[in-house]
């Protein structure tokens, strides 16, 4: 990934990855996407996740 990384003690609003991704939006940049599973036993905390 691209980009600076986020300080740890003054994350951003949404998504940490948001400033860095180049498939962020709006919503990675406003809200903080929640854990879930994708596939069995595969989890990720995307507001976008690709799956392949």
């Amino acid at each position: 990934m691209e980009g600076d990384v986020p300080s740890p003690i003054n994350l951003p609003q949404g998504c940490p990855f948001a400033g860095r991704c180049r498939y962020a939006t709006e919503e990675c940049h406003n809200n903080k996407p929640e854990l879930k599973e994708v596939q069995k036993g595969h989890f990720v905390a995307c507001h976008h996740p690709r799956i392949k």
